[in-house]
């Protein structure tokens, strides 16, 4: 996987495999990892405990840009992310 940050269609660079797996939680509501489900719950201590060395060093711009990109109904706590993935389209 590529670890090096990737200017996302928000303009915030985040690691390419960070970007693909907040675009499928969002697009098609696929659970996130450990990392991304620690940052959409607004767990600041597990995101960090769960973040790689990339993730740790882009967590401003990854936070960026999933608050300019994702559905305001779907990450800000742990009931907000486990409705998300429970509704279909």
């Amino acid at each position: 996987m590529d670890k090096e940050p990737s200017p996302s269609n928000s303009g915030y660079a985040v690691p390419l495999y960070t970007f693909e797996g907040l675009n499928d939680y969002a697009s098609e509501r696929r659970p996130p990892s450990g990392f991304l489900r620690a940052l959409l719950e607004n767990d600041l201590e597990m995101t960090v405990a769960r973040a790689d060395a990339a993730n740790l060093s882009y967590l401003r711009e990854t936070l960026r840009h999933a608050r300019a990109t994702l559905p305001r109904e779907s990450w800000g706590s742990p009931q907000a992310v486990r409705e998300w993935l429970r509704e279909t389209r």
